[in-house]
């Protein structure tokens, strides 16, 4: 935007009109507020509670909105205040440069011209050094209220069940939003409180957990997952004795497939030795892929318990001994693989006096021996050589989750997915969260279970037909829900059909994008869903559900991909930013700019993740309402369009010579008098691309007959060919004529009035009908 030249009293003027404009953009916020509240409560009423929730969303945004308004409009009157000091001093003082500071920060996210011009006058006045630090804020002379106004976060979905629960009660309609996932704590607690319910209700149970499960008691999410995918019965009286046959099996396997590593010696065939050790190798090379950041929540140790067999605390009678068998063959593998001897281990750290310049200070008696100086100054190890590792995690869960992948590739013989150890690892962690010892001793082998219960579930989406066929529900999912946004992402070459980004997000349930712990309540919502049926994955139909949320609720950020303002005076009005006139840059920038943003997904928090499960629940309830709104026919209008039209496409030609007898039959077999006209190079229906349904064709009064030379000549099919006859036929003029005669006695009946008498009409009407019939 062009600066203006640094005049006083133009300088004044504008600044005036700018504060004058921004008020006039704030006035406009409040009354649309005022509608949309109104279209809200109307929506609450209707049971639309999803696009209600939209528009709350985009009323809050616009509250911030109208907020940053008033604050600019209050830095352009502090502008206006000080203006000498601001025409005589180059170096603005505290009160100027913070006023100035906010115009060049927040002006680019108002879309008001009168605004782009102040900010571009200002950066011209002190500098681009000064423009450039208040763009960044690296002075911290913009205020909080700015900063917070201009970086919004996404409403959480507390805050909008709240809006929206006011917005009710002013307008008196009768609504309270679903719980939310931390207040069903009481119910899920009574569910699984044996004495209280003794089989609990597994299709309430999931109605229940659809936004997610509480975090508090951190017990319940492992115990109902298991619910979930039928690692527990319904029955608590049956837990005990289903979960413990599930494990001794878990445990019978770790013995069975792990000797052979055991009993490796050299005197082994080399082929089984190789075979062995390329599948644990495998198994390494695809943990290894997994973002380091998804094992911080494993570098505690776990307890040590003796009803684990797995431990090295166990009890001698049931302890497996070659549990860690893997741990060794892999340590020997890594230390003779002479292409990874910078990474073969994690080396130790050790500090000992010789490597300190400056001795250390310490107090102790002057009758202490020798020995505990030498002690004192022996080298002393703070972190141990380990033969591997994963992130952060702590050696045992490191052998843990190896073990548990090895054996589920080793039960599923063939390509192993690259995304099965990032499922796995959420789980893991989840299951961790367990707090009687008797669950917690027992952690790895029900993780096992029900990664094997997931995985089934999940299948598809490893295959390439099954990736492909969801990567299009997804692009079709977004499509229905948000058409804008739909047509913006096919511009810029983002569409969700196209693998970019789409199948990172949906083959590994979204843990590559969503960290731990806010996958926790995507991951609830997902599980709650009812198994998988012969033509139906309801979980993963969700799983696209979520994927389509998470590019609606960036939907701001993916409209201003690569987009500038357009300068034009239509553009500030302030309504919808999102929506304002723009136009695309054309180096790409765009593509590149949104690729990066939707593999980094910056939606990364708790509360992030309860919005889009809860957008999720919006367009599945949205797509179960269409589903069973009751059908409605069509209405008069469109029923009177359809005949009409019918009634013009339906003129058949009558050729000069009669076709071939089975041509003909064709034709008197197909003809019931609702077919439109033959195909023709060129035709209205083919032009307007409509396919009206079939109709009967109106009855119409008599018109004058067309004369048999002119109904016999050859014309044009179709509505074009019907009008090229009737010009050239003696029709139209016969037309014409009645029609000049009906105008004419009409200006006469004007004219005389009707004293004239009925004989004088009706005469010379018989007169007309006389020379028509001639």
């Amino acid at each position: 935007m062009a600066a203006l030249k640094w005049e006083p009293i133009a300088l004044k003027a504008h600044f005036r009109f700018t504060s004058q404009r921004l008020g006039q953009l704030q006035a406009k916020l409040d009354s649309h507020g005022n509608i949309t509240r109104k279209d809200i409560a109307t929506l609450l009423q209707q049971g639309n509670v999803g696009l209600a929730r939209a528009k709350a969303q985009k009323l809050i945004q616009e509250d911030a909105q109208g907020d940053l308004l008033e604050t600019l409009e209050m830095e352009l009157g502090t502008l206006l205040e000080h203006f000498v000091e601001l025409d005589e001093s180059v170096s603005p003082t505290s009160i100027l440069a913070e006023a100035i500071s906010s115009i060049i920060y927040a002006a680019p996210h108002v879309h008001c011209r009168e605004l782009d011009i102040v900010r571009s006058t200002l950066i011209q006045r002190f500098g681009a050094d000064f423009a450039r630090a208040a763009t960044t804020n690296r002075e911290g002379h913009v205020p909080t209220r700015i900063v917070r106004a201009v970086n919004a976060p996404l409403p959480s979905a507390t805050l909008l069940n709240a809006y929206l629960t006011n917005v009710a009660r002013s307008y008196g309609v009768n609504w309270l939003p679903d719980p939310e996932r931390h207040d069903i704590v009481n119910v899920l607690s009574e569910y699984l409180n044996a004495e209280v319910s003794q089989e609990i209700d597994i299709s309430q149970l999931r109605k229940l957990c659809a936004y997610g499960l509480p975090d508090d008691p951190s017990w319940l999410r492992p115990r109902i997952w298991k619910l979930f995918f039928g690692i527990l019965p319904p029955k608590q009286s049956e837990w005990s004795k289903e979960i413990g046959k599930q494990r001794d099996c878990y445990y019978d396997l770790v013995k069975r497939l792990l000797k052979p590593y055991q009993s490796i010696e050299a005197s082994n065939p080399p082929d089984e030795v190789e075979s062995l050790d390329e599948a644990l190798l495998n198994i390494f090379k695809h943990i290894s892929r997994i973002p380091r950041t998804m094992f911080s929540h494993l570098d505690q140790a776990p307890e040590a318990l003796p009803q684990n067999p797995i431990s090295e605390s166990a009890d001698p009678a049931i302890k497996i001994a070659h549990a860690f068998a893997l741990d060794q063959r892999l340590q020997v593998l890594r230390e003779n693989d002479t292409n990874s001897d910078a990474d073969s281990s994690t080396p130790g750290i050790t500090v000992s006096a010789d490597n300190e310049p400056t001795p250390g200070i310490s107090v102790s008696d002057y009758d202490s021996d020798d020995d505990s100086s030498e002690a004192s100054t022996a080298p002393k190890t703070l972190v141990h050589s380990r033969a591997y590792s994963f992130g952060n995690a702590h050696p045992l869960h490191c052998s843990a989750i190896l073990r548990l992948l090895f054996i589920h590739a080793s039960i599923n013989p063939g390509k192993l997915s690259p995304h099965v150890p990032a499922v796995l690892v959420p789980l893991y962690t989840a299951l961790l969260q367990e707090v009687e010892p008797d669950e917690l001793a027992h952690v790895e082998a029900d993780t096992f279970w029900l990664f094997e219960a997931i995985v089934s579930e999940i299948s598809e989406l490893d295959e390439e037909e099954g990736g492909q066929k969801w990567m299009t529900k997804f692009d079709n999912v977004v499509a229905w829900a948000d058409p804008e946004l739909y047509g913006d992402l096919q511009v810029k070459g983002l569409q969700p059909s196209l693998p970019h980004y789409s199948y990172r997000w949906l083959a590994p349930l979204l843990t590559y994008t969503i960290p731990i712990p806010a996958i926790f309540p995507v991951l609830d919502a997902i599980f709650a869903r009812l198994p998988r049926e012969r033509d139906d994955n309801y979980k993963l139909d969700f799983l696209v559900d979520v994927t389509s949320a998470m590019l609606i609720a960036l939907r701001k950020q993916l409209l201003s991909l690569g987009q500038t303002s357009s300068g034009s005076l239509w553009n500030d009005e302030g309504l919808a930013p999102e929506l304002a006139a723009r136009e695309i840059s054309a180096d790409g920038d765009a593509f590149l700019e949104g690729i990066s943003t939707l593999q980094a997904y910056p939606l990364t928090s708790i509360q992030d993740a309860e919005r889009i499960v809860q957008i999720a629940n919006d367009l599945a309830n949205r797509r179960e309402m269409e589903k069973n709104a009751p059908v409605q026919g069509p209405t008069l209008g469109s029923r009177l369009r359809t005949s009409m039209w019918k009634g013009f496409t339906n003129q058949v030609d009558q050729p000069e010579d009669s076709p071939p007898s089975d041509q003909s039959d064709r034709e008197k077999r197909g003809d019931d008098g609702n077919e439109t006209e033959r195909p023709s190079p060129f035709n209205l229906t083919s032009v307007l691309g409509l396919r009206p349904k079939p109709a009967p064709a109106p009855e119409s009064k008599e018109l004058p007959s067309v004369p048999a030379d002119a109904a016999s000549a050859p014309a044009t099919s179709g509505l074009w060919g019907y009008a090229e006859r009737l010009k050239d036929s003696d029709t139209m003029a016969t037309l014409t004529k009645v029609g000049t005669n009906w105008r004419a006695k009409a200006t006469l009946v004007g004219t005389w009035g009707r004293s004239s008498g009925s004989a004088g009409n009706n005469e010379h009407l018989e007169l007309e009908t006389g020379e028509i019939s001639q």
